[in-house]
């Protein structure tokens, strides 16, 4: 599990002694993105929780991510809120204005494990 690959949207993986970092790069617009991206994150999310180690998805250098992308991502964050064990920082560019619209309307799950972070 180091890369994740569905038409124009790539994921590397990147782990260093203190995260887990997940690079989203390309642009996902596709509807059937969930099917296979949810497995993915669950894949990294249970690594994330053996290896007890943070984790970082870094949107920074994503071009568009349809409503069908963000599915799996909600639902990853719901995941994270529910279990104690587990942290994860999002990072997003404000420059680029989707990004800007998209990461503020998530604001809901910000706690003290889930950090939303400018680039």
């Amino acid at each position: 599990m180091s890369e994740f690959s569905h038409h124009e949207l790539s994921i590397q993986l990147e782990e260093t002694s203190e995260e887990l970092r997940a690079r989203w790069r390309g642009s996902s617009g596709e509807m059937d993105v969930g099917e296979r991206l949810s497995p993915f994150l669950n894949e990294f999310l249970e690594r994330a929780r053996r290896l007890e180690k943070p984790m970082v998805l870094d949107f920074t250098d994503m071009e568009l991510m349809n409503s069908y992308t963000f599915i799996p991502l909600v639902q990853m964050l719901d995941r994270v809120r529910e279990d104690g064990d587990l942290s994860v920082v999002i990072l997003y560019d404000p420059k680029r204005q989707w990004q800007k619209t998209s990461f503020s309307a998530m604001i809901t799950f910000k706690s003290d494990r889930i950090v939303f972070q400018e680039n």
